[in-house]
């Protein structure tokens, strides 16, 4: 379950952080903590009767912009209970986390996962070593989610645990694509990363800070912290990354409604 509205321009294997151009998405109501945005704005409407489990697809791939590069292709299929279904373990170490509210409703998330990155140039069978290198990432996940009695905060906290290399599939899964859509295949992919355990903490909060009024719809936060050991990033420390945003909707506009 990876995190959040903006899921995956800042994923990372290998070292090499990729570009930030957004990537084209087709999504079965998005997965893993990525859901947590589609759960929290759900959970505000005031009829909700209840709140099942859930059963997610998440599909991105930069063929929608038609490049091939990078962080190239991602799936995820999650599934989240309700906060009815959460075990009493879950429950407890959500609640002796320092950064999620004392009280609120928990939800648990299973996932699995694969990422998929590629240098610029696919048709090169040795690379340049300054780019990306071919690398794959196959991954379980358990994440926990909370949202805080009054609604205006989620809080998410992912682990990922899998495999980088030619045991993640990334090579049979892009040929196997590419062969689909007829697009050459990638030539490079002796040189991928060896294989190796692959490792990443993931924590995301979204808040709303702001009622609606009869001008402004809502005032939105959303911030990201990462952390990946060095089996992922081919350094000797634990390198940790923060992402965020703040979106500011005017009644007027439709999409913020």
């Amino acid at each position: 379950m990876p995190i959040s509205p903006a899921s995956s321009p800042d994923r990372h294997v290998g070292g090499i952080k990729s570009d930030s151009k957004a990537k084209g998405q087709v999504v079965v109501r998005r997965s893993g903590l990525t859901i947590a945005g589609a759960v929290f704005l759900a959970a505000q409407a005031p009829h909700a009767a209840s709140e099942p489990a859930t059963f997610t697809v998440l599909f991105e791939n930069d063929i929608f912009f038609n490049t091939d590069r990078d962080y190239t292709n991602g799936v995820q299929f999650t599934y989240t209970t309700g906060p009815n279904q959460t075990l009493d373990w879950a429950v407890d170490t959500a609640r002796r986390l320092p950064f999620f509210a004392p009280a609120g409703k928990v939800r648990t998330g299973y996932a699995l996962g694969q990422n998929i990155y590629t240098p610029k140039d696919t048709d090169l069978a040795d690379p340049p070593l300054t780019e990306r290198p071919y690398a794959g990432f196959l991954y379980g996940a358990i994440g926990l989610m909370e949202q805080n009695p009054d609604k205006t905060r989620l809080d998410q906290l992912q682990l990922q645990f899998g495999v980088i290399g030619p045991a993640s599939l990334a090579e049979d899964a892009q040929k196997w694509v590419h062969s689909i859509i007829h697009n050459a295949k990638p030539r490079g992919w002796p040189t991928q990363l060896r294989d190796e355990p692959g490792l990443a903490l993931i924590y995301e909060a979204v808040s709303n800070w702001f009622r609606r009024s009869r001008y402004l719809d809502s005032i939105s936060t959303w911030s990201r912290i990462s952390a990946v050991p060095s089996a992922m990033s081919m350094t000797t420390s634990m390198p940790v990354r923060w992402r965020g945003w703040v979106s500011i909707c005017p009644t007027i506009l439709d999409p913020c409604g």
